[in-house]
């Protein structure tokens, strides 16, 4: 019985060491507007971590620490921004909203520190990362335009208009 026991406690601290922990963060704000331990930190909506902690530090701003569920860690990125808003499902209270302003980017490392963003400074990024992006689009849909628009005079259309076109002229 005893040896069962041994087995089952050494595999459940084997799978608890190589579960990956959630992600903590520091994340630097100038002020809180009443952000406080245990709101909620989400992505479109989705509830993906907590705040454990709001302080003030020496250098004066507010550190504000969140553990991010482990499930949601790869969506932590350098192009992440942590914006505070008003919690969807609760008005009285705050949120931090993550918005990713461009796609990939490298995960944050646990223990990183992030500044902190005005919802409408990372919103104005995201919005400008998918106009660049719309941009590169177009630049190459135009790029593809413009070589079909030079092979136009060597095609075998133009060349039987520039022989009629010809022919149409000769007699005058």
């Amino acid at each position: 019985m005893w040896r069962k026991s041994w087995w089952a406690l050494a595999w459940l601290l084997t799978a608890a060491a190589c579960a990956e922990p959630d992600l903590g963060l520091t994340i630097k704000y100038e002020r809180v507007d009443g952000l406080t331990r245990g709101d909620r930190v989400l992505m479109e909506r989705t509830e993906i971590g907590r705040v454990t902690d709001v302080v003030y530090s020496d250098a004066g701003a507010f550190e504000v620490k969140v553990a991010i569920r482990r499930e949601f860690r790869p969506a932590a990125t350098e192009n992440s921004r942590f914006t505070i808003i008003a919690d969807p499902a609760a008005a009285e209270r705050r949120a931090i909203e993550m918005l990713q302003v461009r796609p990939g980017g490298v995960p944050l490392a646990d223990g990183a520190t992030v500044a902190g963003a005005a919802g409408y400074s990372a919103r104005l990024e995201q919005f400008l990362s998918g106009v660049e992006q719309n941009l590169e689009g177009l630049q190459t849909q135009l790029r593809a335009f413009g070589e079909e628009l030079r092979r136009i005079p060597e095609s075998e259309a133009v060349r039987k208009l520039e022989q009629r076109l010809a022919e149409f002229v000769a007699p005058l």
